[in-house]
């Protein structure tokens, strides 16, 4: 199958390789669902983060900026190297770590709640004893 955009023959199993960047390795490899789903990953763990960051004081905000700090580390290698994306590595494990660590540290902050904790609202019947006749 020749190419008359770049003028040479592509294959139909071109393989890329290593793209040095994450997203477009996720996206290569998985395809635009796949894609959405780190981005949504991503969110998720700069939102529980920034939430956490907010409302913390004391020993806990310093264990959750080195958690950003890492975060923002594995977004920046992943710009340059596929941090997150095609083979596992340490910073693939890290990046999936990330998700629960956010979370918890999100719960240690005094007045937050996870949304798997919260109670179902329930139905109180306010009623009045039956008086005898």
């Amino acid at each position: 199958m020749a190419s008359k955009f770049i003028g040479q023959d592509a294959d139909a199993g071109w393989d890329a390789g290593h793209l040095h960047n994450a997203y477009l390795e996720v996206l290569y490899n998985n395809g635009l669902v796949g894609l959405m789903l780190i981005l949504l990953i991503q969110f998720t763990i700069f939102r529980n983060l920034m939430r956490a960051l907010k409302t913390s004081a004391g020993p806990a905000k310093v264990m959750i900026a080195g958690a950003f700090t890492l975060f923002t580390y594995l977004l920046l290698n992943g710009i340059v190297e596929p941090a997150f994306g095609g083979r596992p590595s340490w910073s693939f494990l890290l990046f999936f770590a990330l998700v629960p660590l956010s979370e918890k540290l999100r719960q240690f902050v005094p007045g937050a709640e996870s949304v798997a904790l919260r109670q179902a609202p329930t139905m109180r019947r306010s009623y009045s004893p039956a008086t005898s006749l």
